[in-house]
């Protein structure tokens, strides 16, 4: 190694008189991108830590459970919900215009419901499937009313 290069370290300790240990990594122990949202709006994205020049919230591959929760707990939160109102995680079917779905997680969660905060942090899929499903839930009558005038009013 020579100055100036890059190295990835975690903290092993915090000594009282202020020194700080570290432990070399090889590889950093996380890797993603981000995207901040703001009224509907992209304010900012970032992501990966790897090959330089790629973006990983941007440019990586992912399943469609990965990239639409951003999107849906923004409409959540712009719906009424709360980061930790309690969401469904238990597998189930779900029609959405006349068609089955039924969602697989990429991983087994050992809990039946969870906050939409949990969802996001531990990328639950039937959680986020299941609050996709329910957005509309918290809205009092003249909202729905409203919506109901906007969905008309759509082409299609």
């Amino acid at each position: 190694m020579k100055e100036h290069d890059r190295v990835w370290v975690s903290i092993r300790s915090l000594e009282p008189e202020g020194k700080i240990l570290l432990d070399l990594e090889k590889y950093p122990e996380v890797e993603g991108g981000g995207i901040v949202m703001q009224e509907g709006r992209i304010k900012a994205v970032a992501g990966g830590v790897e090959n330089r020049f790629f973006n990983r919230a941007v440019y990586a591959k992912r399943t469609m459970g990965s990239s639409f929760k951003p999107f849906v707990f923004t409409a959540a939160l712009q719906l009424g919900w709360n980061t930790a109102d309690p969401l469904s995680n238990v597998r189930d079917v779900f029609v959405f215009q006349n068609q089955a779905y039924f969602p697989r997680p990429d991983h087994i969660s050992p809990h039946e419901n969870v906050s939409m905060s949990w969802a996001g942090v531990e990328s639950e899929n039937v959680a986020a499937v299941w609050l996709t499903y329910h957005l509309c839930d918290k809205l009092n009558e003249s909202q729905s009313k409203m919506l109901r005038r906007i969905w008309d009013w759509l082409p299609r």
